[in-house]
């Protein structure tokens, strides 16, 4: 029982640092991430996928960003606009829900099947849902719902299960580096024994 105890807890700190980690490299703010991982699962993607998804979708906005043909193409047939009027780049929450607005008003899901997977990968086209979902409801009830069936962790928690787990990580590698010194202080035994 304790074994099992520590497997859940050990699994639930995993999934957080994995929510704070995508949300750092991608941009996206954790009630968002936590309302599309809703929104995936029931588009019948893993969150991990999802995750994935979000960390290529991020490629892609910079990539446009950056003037990459390919990628600019693809929000441009969108009616996406990297940047607001003042030229400042938007953010990656606004980009999300744009860029589902815009696969939404596509004409055939063929082209929308090209468009999501060009910018999220191969799970963008089982993404199609979830970009529907975000396109008919906006992103603040998008949001909602997910706080409505309390699916979302303030980002206060999921930063200190971060740190938590980021620091149980240093302890468990000088753990494995004193381990790793006291067997090889063997190593001269060991080679007379060979």
């Amino acid at each position: 029982a304790a074994g099992a105890i520590a497997l859940i807890v050990n699994n639930s700190l995993q999934a957080v640092d994995a929510l704070g980690k995508t949300s750092t490299q991608t941009g996206i703010a954790t009630d968002t991430l936590q309302a599309f991982h809703l929104a995936a699962r029931e588009s019948g993607t893993t969150v991990e996928g999802a995750n994935g998804a979000l960390v290529k979708f991020a490629r892609s906005v910079g990539d446009a960003s950056r003037g990459l043909k390919t990628q600019a193409d693809i929000f441009r047939d969108l009616g996406v606009e990297l940047k607001d009027s003042e030229g400042n780049m938007k953010s990656f929450d606004t980009l999300l829900e744009e860029t589902a607005i815009g696969v939404s008003n596509m004409a055939d899901q063929t082209t929308r099947a090209a468009a999501l997977a060009g910018l999220f990968g191969r799970q963008g086209v089982i993404l199609t849902g979830a970009m529907k979902d975000l396109s008919e409801n906006g992103l603040d009830k998008f949001i909602q719902r997910a706080e409505r069936l309390g699916i979302v962790l303030s980002s206060k928690v999921i930063k200190r299960t971060e740190e938590f787990n980021d620091a149980v990580g240093v302890v468990k590698m000088q753990l494995g580096a004193f381990v790793n010194n006291i067997t090889l202080s063997f190593l001269p035994v060991f080679e007379k024994m060979q």
